[in-house]
């Protein structure tokens, strides 16, 4: 395209509103995308990618957010393996077992 700043003066809204008179769904993001597309070729407008964290990793896979798992929120779970380890020589004797100190809810 030779001048693509001539795509601002379109007025996408109005036909949006134009196409929804003709009974077709909503296209006022798709007709902005398009002329984004047109204006900037090839533009990657993604966030840059970064590495999540264990806390966000957490997060995502079990579906909790840091406001429903926190201290004094009463969490359901369902233990569905225990991976055990060769325990160190320096560990007391009730983590050399495998064993942890739970508190209950009641």
């Amino acid at each position: 395209m030779e001048d693509p700043e001539k795509l601002r003066d379109l007025d996408l809204d109005a036909f949006a509103i134009e196409l929804e008179r003709q009974e077709y769904p909503d296209k006022r993001i798709t007709l902005y995308d398009i002329r984004d597309e047109l204006t900037n070729r090839y533009a990657d407008k993604r966030v840059p990618y970064h590495a999540l964290t264990d806390e966000e990793r957490f997060y995502l896979l079990s579906n909790e957010t840091p406001e429903t798992f926190k201290e004094g929120i009463i969490t359901l779970c369902k233990v569905i393996a225990i991976a055990r380890r060769k325990p160190k020589g320096d560990e007391p004797d009730i983590q050399r077992r495998g064993m942890r100190r739970m508190e209950c809810g009641n």
